[in-house]
């Protein structure tokens, strides 16, 4: 369990999920802070104009809030899966074979031998290029690592033991 907690898919959906959450924390507050501001306007002068800029406001700030909620319930749902995924057929991999993927993150592609048939295997999606970061292709790519492979998403999970 601790192997798949420290494992760099986890590390994945763990960052994307906490990002997520502040952002929807912050629309969250903005949208409440302009609706408070429209019932008790600062300027009431201009009372009809500025409900209708705050309208506008509170609008735009739902619409993300609308999009964030699923995004957090995916990635926290997706962190409980890899907490929970079983330990098994875990074996020695080369990471050599690079996969495409999308906005700029890739998979690694390999072979493993599972219930005596050699499959081809990848890791998800999540892997970039960035300079920063903690899942580089650079920190990866030619390294010999442990992999857990999971049947039921056909999907191999880099473990944290097997990284140097």
């Amino acid at each position: 369990m601790n192997k798949l907690k420290n494992s760099p898919v986890y590390y994945y959906y763990k960052v994307n999920a906490i990002i997520c959450c502040f952002l929807l924390i912050f629309f969250v507050l903005m949208t409440i802070l302009l609706f408070y501001d429209m019932y008790y306007p600062i300027i009431t002068s201009i009372e009809n104009y500025f409900e209708r800029i705050l309208t506008a406001a509170i609008l735009s700030f739902l619409l993300p809030e609308l999009i964030l909620i699923p995004a957090v319930i995916y990635y926290v749902y997706k962190m409980v899966a890899v907490a929970r995924t079983p330990l098994v057929n875990i074996q020695k991999v080369k990471l050599e074979k690079i996969s495409d993927g999308f906005f700029g993150l890739v998979s690694f592609e390999f072979n493993m031998i599972i219930n005596g048939i050699e499959k081809s295997v990848s890791t998800p999606t999540i892997f970039g290029v960035a300079l920063f970061g903690r899942n580089r292709i650079s920190d990866y790519i030619g390294k010999e690592v442990e992999v857990a492979y999971n049947e039921k998403l056909d999907v191999a999970i880099i473990l944290a033991s097997s990284i140097e």
